[in-house]
């Protein structure tokens, strides 16, 4: 009843049935990553001591998933590469995660992200056919990483978009969203701050003003679209690296560049 750590992982062990009930109360992390163990998950079993829950690579758990009944001080929940099916209610995780992954599973439905953990760092989503959902980051927290890479989601990144891209004609994706696709991203630093600006081959197509993004980008990549007109990136003062190949400018202002840029 003593125990705190449970770590039972890569033995690829099958159909073994456990019984949540008889988990020690002050289990503090439960891994059993890497097994094939078809059983049925019940988050209101798990002792509410846990900081650490892994389930993933197992291709076997399963269950309609209640994340409002997760243990209050949790701090990372990896579920990647299951069974998990239903709704996903991101509304009421506990305060003190830092990292979800729910990728490669059956999820469905609407997601809510207006109200995310502020200490949440990771957030993995990828491969849910038939989750949707927009992502309000105007105040991101600590979250540094988040992958969605599905045409049906999007990154909220504020007015930003609007006024940088004020030609943009782009079908499907609503004024100020920044997608998340296979070649479209935002990143996020620790602080909340933008910095790395991904939007290849999206059909951008008009003039570009870098005097509307936001400060503190490093890193944008916007080849293969059809911009035009002058490239003055100038007005990125923190970029470092900036792609903008196979695009349809008739002026590139090399005379003032921004001091710490690396690639060009």
């Amino acid at each position: 009843r003593q125990l705190r750590q449970f770590i039972f992982t890569d033995t690829g062990l099958r159909h073994v049935g456990f019984d949540w009930q008889g988990i020690p109360p002050k289990l503090e992390v439960f891994n059993v990553q890497g097994n094939r163990i078809a059983e049925e998950v019940d988050f209101s079993l798990f002792p509410r001591t846990l900081l650490e829950l892994n389930l993933a690579d197992n291709r076997e758990f399963y269950g309609d998933l209640d994340f409002c009944a997760l243990p209050p001080k949790l701090r990372k929940l990896h579920l990647q590469n299951n069974k998990f099916t239903g709704t996903v209610d991101l509304t009421c995780l506990p305060p003190t995660l830092e990292v979800l992954d729910i990728s490669l599973n059956a999820f469905s439905g609407s997601v809510e992200f207006s109200s995310l953990p502020s200490a949440l760092k990771i957030l993995n989503l990828d491969h849910n056919p038939r989750l949707c959902g927009d992502v309000q980051l105007q105040q991101p927290g600590q979250l540094v990483e988040i992958t969605l890479n599905k045409p049906c989601m999007g990154i909220e990144t504020g007015d930003w978009w609007d006024y940088a891209f004020p030609d943009a004609r782009i079908p499907s994706v609503k004024p100020g969203v920044c997608p998340s696709t296979s070649t479209s991203s935002c990143k996020y630093s620790e602080t909340g701050s933008l910095i790395e600006v991904t939007l290849q081959a999206y059909h951008l197509d008009g003039a570009v003003d870098f005097r509307q993004f936001p400060s503190f980008v490093q890193k944008v990549f916007l080849g293969d679209n059809q911009l035009t007109g002058t490239l003055d990136i100038l007005p990125l003062q923190f970029v470092e690296v900036a792609y903008f190949s196979r695009n349809e400018f008739t002026f590139v202002d090399l005379t003032s560049l921004p001091t710490g840029l690396r690639e060009l």
